[in-house]
């Protein structure tokens, strides 16, 4: 088992992937890849996501206040993002302050939305990061015969709302139900894809695809009442 070494790139061979690293080279039977939209490894597998199908986070960790009690706060609305929502999430020691937006739909910079959530915790501005997030909903073309998207890189986030975490360890778990097929024989390497797809059109692509309808939606009607 290796961590913390960083992937730099992989090529499928016959009978096994070869895993480049800072390292060295690997060899392994399947290749998972769950990574951020940032990361070059996916886009040997999918092509990257475009500016009507990307998001893009602000966020900034603050100490939680003490009568915070655990209480979410959702903010919608143009004054706090101009295509999406914002959020104060306190955790046990921290509490997560951001929103998010449709890139296609952002005219200025996100740290003017952010600043205006002063109003309800202190954070230090300047602390702030950035993340893309995708949002396409479901994409088919997302594995090979050896290699498997996962999470962010599969597009596994709901257009919605942004929500990942949870469609990750989903597909994960579809991954890994797949390749423990092919490894003890019950299917054939050829079909890990279709098996991997399969599972994923039962636990995934349902909410992908009910947000992305729905993401459409709402951006027609924002859309028509600008009279663009």
């Amino acid at each position: 088992l290796c961590t913390g070494i960083r992937v730099m790139d992989f090529r499928e061979r016959d009978g096994y992937v070869e895993v480049v690293t800072g390292e060295g080279v690997e060899k392994a039977k399947f290749l998972v890849i769950s990574c951020g939209v940032k990361d070059r490894l996916p886009f040997k597998v999918i092509n990257p996501f475009t500016r009507d199908r990307l998001g893009l986070c602000i966020q900034v960790d603050a100490p939680s206040k003490v009568d915070a009690r655990g209480e979410n706060w959702i903010f919608y609305g143009e004054k706090y993002s101009p295509f999406g929502y914002a959020w104060i999430f306190p955790k046990d020691k921290v509490t997560s302050i951001g929103l998010g937006a449709l890139i296609s739909h952002i005219k200025s910079n996100l740290r003017l939305y952010l600043a205006k959530l002063k109003e309800y915790h202190e954070f230090d501005l300047n602390k702030a990061r950035f993340h893309p997030v995708p949002l396409s909903g479901p994409i088919k073309n997302i594995a090979t015969r050896r290699v498997l998207l996962v999470g962010d890189s599969a597009g596994h986030v709901s257009p919605i709302t942004g929500e990942g975490i949870k469609y990750a360890m989903f597909a994960g778990r579809e991954a890994a139900k797949a390749i423990s097929m092919a490894l003890r024989g019950d299917i054939s390497v050829k079909n890990v894809r279709t098996v991997y797809l399969k599972g994923l059109s039962k636990t995934v692509f349902p909410d992908l695809r009910i947000g992305r309808m729905l993401m459409r939606i709402v951006e027609r009607r924002m859309l028509k009442s600008s009279g663009l």
